[in-house]
């Protein structure tokens, strides 16, 4: 099942439909694939990820090589429908200062992990995705549409 939420930043879904869905995009990406192929350790939903993170680097034509999303959906009334979202509508960018992680040791002995901010920007972009988990007796596992949904489609 799935419920339109104005309220809900990201669209929610059962972690498991999220690591497939990122598999799938993953596969449908050339960028994606070519990267899961020089990381064949990593799964292909972290390869997915780690690629979104990097945005800057093949920002803004490479929006244009990612696949469109579909979304079967059927309302109260038994209508079916599909809902279609382009990249634009499931990637988020943000710009963010870039930082370095160092170790030191405290007193020579413990190590502890350092954040050493560079005062240089970045862009990075991540998946407009989280995972919850919700499950009804009626619908099983529910996806909570939130607001990529509402910028593609006016809902009422």
């Amino acid at each position: 099942g799935a419920i339109p939420d104005s309220g809900t930043t990201l669209m929610m879904g059962p972690k498991s439909h999220i690591i497939e869905l990122f598999s799938l995009i993953c596969d449908a990406w050339p960028r994606c694939q070519e990267e899961a192929q020089k990381n064949s350790e990593l799964p292909k939903h972290k390869v997915f990820q780690l690629v979104l993170l990097r945005c800057e680097d093949w920002l803004p034509d490479g929006l244009d090589e990612m696949p469109t999303l579909s979304f079967q959906m059927v309302g109260s009334n038994g209508k079916q429908q599909t809902l279609k979202m382009g990249p634009n509508g499931y990637i988020t960018m943000i710009v963010k200062e870039k930082v370095h992680y160092m170790q030191k040791n405290l007193m020579g002995v413990f190590p502890l992990e350092l954040l050493e901010h560079t005062g240089k920007m970045t862009k990075v972009c991540t998946p407009s995705f989280g995972s919850a988990k919700y499950h009804t007796k009626l619908n099983g596992p529910l996806w909570i549409l939130g607001t990529p949904l509402f910028y593609e489609y006016q809902v009422g």
